[in-house]
């Protein structure tokens, strides 16, 4: 195996190294201009594929959400519904969120910056879910993730007391042959799950 290009002491972007990262000839330690220490492999410094200890895509986010605007984004859009369902008893699905105790995380609570930096932007369908359906919104429980996926998980999470039991809404769904989406906007128009589920559609009844 050839021996590796000595790197010590050479800049690449913001970043100085300083010396092999231990026994691994392929990894090196580096310090960064802001003063973080950073292990980098040597071909993503010799490839220019890493220049700094990520503070540098992190000012470059900052900048474009300040300079260029990012209020009419996907990800601006998707930030700002999740903190009014968890914030806003007035917002008609808080119940589901903020109701349940569904919180955003300190790091993102107030800094879209910090969201983007996390989760850039969507791709097209995308909207953002949650991995453990109780949990909060934060980096290490949220994902992009098709609107079926979504959709799927939003729906299976949802209880409602139906005729003196908890039940999944999904399940009350399927059970009665009900659509779905009916169900929802009578559950937002402030129905009791009864009505919601038993009400007749077009003069069908519906089993009770």
């Amino acid at each position: 195996m050839p021996k590796a290009k000595d790197l010590a002491g050479e800049r690449f972007g913001r970043l100085v190294v300083l010396s092999l990262a231990g026994r691994n000839p392929r990894r090196w330690l580096c310090v960064c201009d802001c003063g973080v220490e950073k292990e980098v492999r040597g071909d993503n410094l010799l490839s220019g594929h890493t220049t700094s200890c990520d503070c540098l895509r992190r000012e470059r986010v900052s900048e474009a959400t300040r300079s260029h605007g990012m209020h009419g984004t996907p990800a601006y859009r998707v930030w700002l519904g999740m903190r009014q369902r968890c914030r806003d008893p007035k917002r008609p699905n808080w119940q589901w969120y903020g109701g349940r105790g569904i919180q955003v995380c300190e790091r993102w609570r107030d800094s879209f910056e910090a969201f983007f930096a996390d989760m850039g932007e969507p791709g097209p369908g995308q909207t953002i879910e949650r991995l453990d359906p109780e949990g909060p919104y934060s980096p290490e429980n949220c994902v992009w993730a098709d609107d079926r996926t979504q959709s799927r998980n939003r729906r299976d999470t949802i209880y409602v007391d139906f005729q003196g039991e908890r039940r999944k809404l999904i399940d009350l769904v399927e059970e009665y042959g009900v659509g779905r989406h009916l169900v929802y906007n009578r559950l937002l128009l402030g129905w009791t799950p009864e009505e919601a589920i038993l009400t007749p559609v077009r003069g069908r009844r519906c089993a009770s």
